[in-house]
């Protein structure tokens, strides 16, 4: 925070030293070019991050454009990175055992949110719209992973699952690479044939 906040002072003393020559008569021009400069010393200082702790889950889903980083800290928290207003509109929530990413309100993000979600066990992962769901490091699952995605989202998932089921709709990719003791394998699924719905069963031998 305190590169962001020099780099915020550094906007606002340039906009002032070189605004200084300018002859009264021109004062509209000052308050023009203030009105341009000031707002993006503002980026940099609304930088924040917000953590959560929710209850337990092993369901995720992430329904608008984020970027979903899962890790294997069981923490079961809530980490969102991004500009405070985009923050703001960042609607989450645990219900049935799954973790649901929303958004609130008509109007999207101003730039891409980054969130961090501490995991223990997870059986199911959907992503729509434009998500991103990735994994650092391996992913536990207790048996079955369910993996599903639709309308230009993407899921990238290292996982110890006995079996991988995947789904993806147009336009969509799943990439799935399997760890366990005997075996290491890749398996990338991504349609180039534009149908609408395909799908996958990867297996740990």
């Amino acid at each position: 925070m305190k590169n962001k906040s020099l780099i915020s002072s550094f906007f606002r003393i340039y906009a002032t030293s070189h605004l200084q020559g300018i002859p009264k008569d021109y004062s509209w021009l000052k308050l023009l070019l203030l009105a341009m400069v000031l707002p993006v010393s503002g980026i940099f200082s609304q930088v924040e991050t917000k953590i959560s702790t929710v209850e337990n889950f092993d369901k995720i889903k992430v329904s608008k454009d984020y970027r979903v980083i899962l890790v294997a800290d069981q923490s079961f928290t809530v980490t969102i990175e991004g500009l405070r207003k985009d923050i703001e509109k960042v609607k989450f929530g645990v219900k049935n055992g799954e973790l649901s990413f929303g958004r609130k309100g008509l109007f999207g993000t101003k730039r891409k949110v980054f969130i961090y979600v501490g995991v223990d066990s997870i059986s199911s992962i959907r992503a729509k719209d434009d998500a991103v769901v990735e994994s650092s490091g391996t992913i536990h699952s207790k048996g079955n992973l369910n993996l599903r995605s639709s309308n230009d989202a993407r899921i990238y998932v290292q996982t110890d699952a006995y079996r991988v089921l995947t789904d993806s709709g147009f336009y969509s990719s799943i990439l799935v690479k399997l760890i366990a003791e005997n075996i290491k394998s890749d398996s990338v699924y991504d349609p180039k044939t534009r149908k609408i719905s395909q799908s996958l069963v990867v297996e740990n031998k």
